[in-house]
């Protein structure tokens, strides 16, 4: 009878981790829709109104994978990273965030937007491009002047090296390729406040 009983309850626990494990992805995948659709301030020198709006961004929004950093407690960053998958990523997008009051505070609301990244590694696709292309009329829209957006494909198509584009402002704009150790050879796009580009253009 106990042998019975034992097996019973082993059946039990196998079917609730079959549950669990069938149900996580719609967990993640709905966690992920939740962070897209989230709205979020700019900090006082990230000149782009209403910058949330980049995450419906067609190619953007479609990555799949999605995962958001706690601040770090000295400097009060954090991040909202959107990849092609979860950890051998070749595309990459990122959101830069810096919490406005106590690092602790679990309020991401608190949080105001300081630079955006995205990352393509090489070989550049056809979809890779239409990604760049669909992400530079999105600064185009947030009113960055033609003349520096233009050079954003010009830098892809001649495999430049990463770079400085100009100024809007306090805020700055560079393209190109960079190599990361480990990963390999990316072309990005960085867009934020310098203090940010200069950590940015490094993950």
């Amino acid at each position: 009878m106990w042998e019975a009983e034992n097996k019973g309850n082993n059946r039990k626990m196998g079917n609730l981790a079959i549950s669990y494990y069938l149900l996580l992805p719609f967990v993640l995948l709905l966690y992920s829709c939740a962070e897209k659709q989230r709205t979020f301030i700019e900090c006082p020198d990230f000149n782009l109104q209403s910058s949330s709006e980049v995450l419906k961004v067609p190619t953007i929004s479609s990555l799949p994978f999605s995962r958001r950093s706690n601040p770090q407690g000295l400097t009060g960053e954090s991040f909202l990273f959107l990849a092609d998958s979860k950890f051998d990523y070749s595309v990459m997008f990122s959101l830069k965030f810096f919490r406005v009051g106590e690092s602790s505070s679990k309020d991401e609301d608190m949080d105001c937007l300081m630079g955006m990244s995205l990352s393509i590694k090489e070989p550049v696709s056809d979809s890779d491009k239409i990604m760049v292309s669909e992400f530079s009329n999105f600064l185009l829209q947030k009113k960055i002047p033609e003349s520096i957006v233009a050079m954003i494909p010009k830098a892809m198509d001649k495999n430049e090296g990463y770079h400085n584009l100009g100024y809007v402002k306090k805020l700055n704009i560079s393209s190109g390729y960079i190599l990361q150790p480990a990963r390999g050879k990316f072309f990005k796009v960085d867009v934020g406040i310098m203090d940010a580009l200069n950590q940015q253009s490094e993950n």
